[in-house]
């Protein structure tokens, strides 16, 4: 309030005190908004807008992977704010430098469809994680310790992709079809994994978000790679799912 907001609404939002908050400033009177404003919505918005508004449903669906995550390992997870961004395919290896400073990593790709939105999710594991995630899920000793190592990645990949996806899913309404997951490669650079599967595309958004078990010096990262006009697509339905509640 201090550095200029009108007003503070907290999460759970209850949707009459919303109405009523709204009421009060001017920005809501009760009234659907019609189609055609909504188009008129839609065309105004910046690639900002509909960045911050991913953002958003991103932050929601992250949550939800997170807490799955906590339920399977009984650790607590860290949650950063994701990296939302519009960005050429050939750029994403610079764009992702940041996510694992280790020349060799791991990574788990698993590609979802529905009407009109597509894209493709990675999860990039640090090589010296995989000992630690092992113990951690409590696998028996049975198989060699490259058997195992592998087993978790998919374990843990399955988990958080198909816990972000259906977040995504209830916030687009939107049914996505997964694809099996398939390992992109062990012990590889970050490079060399990313150059070989998204080059196919050229302007794409790239959403990074990193989870981090600090007691057990574990962390992983999820990349969701989307073509770049699906941001309109995305941003279309968040907007109308909106008005419609209201």
């Amino acid at each position: 309030m201090a550095m200029g907001a009108l007003d503070f609404i907290r999460k759970p939002i209850d949707n009459e005190k919303l109405t009523n908050i709204l009421t009060s400033y001017g920005i809501y009177n009760g009234e659907a908004q019609s189609s055609s404003a909504v188009s008129t919505i839609d065309e105004a918005a910046t690639v900002e807008d509909k960045l911050d508004a991913c953002r958003e449903m991103v932050n929601v669906a992250m949550g939800r992977a997170g807490e799955s995550l906590a339920q399977l390992l009984g650790e607590f997870i860290n949650l950063p704010i994701p990296n939302v961004n519009l960005i050429e395919s050939n750029e994403l290896s610079m764009a992702v430098a940041e996510i694992n400073r280790n020349d060799r990593v791991s990574a788990v790709s698993k590609g979802f469809i529905s009407e009109g939105i597509s894209g493709e999710a990675l999860v990039i594991f640090n090589d010296t994680n995989s000992q630690n995630i092992v113990e951690l899920l409590k696998y028996p000793p049975s198989e060699s310790p490259e058997r195992l190592a592998l087993e978790a990645l998919m374990d843990v990949s399955n988990i958080l992709i198909g816990a972000c996806l259906n977040g995504l899913s209830e916030q687009l309404s939107v049914a996505f079809s997964h694809t099996h997951p398939v390992l992109l490669g062990q012990h590889k650079g970050l490079s060399t994994l990313l150059s070989d599967n998204v080059q196919r595309w050229g302007k794409l958004m790239a959403i990074e978000i990193g989870y981090a078990i600090k007691a057990r010096d574990i962390s992983f990262d999820l990349l969701l790679l989307f073509p770049g006009d699906a941001i309109n697509q995305i941003y279309a339905r968040l907007i109308h799912d909106d008005k419609d509640s209201l």
